[in-house]
């Protein structure tokens, strides 16, 4: 069994923001978004 942890709206943020930040720096380049809906 494993263990799942919970994420705040902050890392739901910032996590997708990182991964766009290094993709960029290896010379890809941004030509969308995506747009996520959350529900409490």
């Amino acid at each position: 069994m494993f263990q799942v942890r919970r994420f705040s709206n902050e890392d739901a943020w910032r996590i997708p923001s990182a991964v766009t930040d290094l993709r960029q720096k290896r010379g890809e380049e941004v030509i969308g978004y995506k747009i996520v809906c959350v529900a409490k």
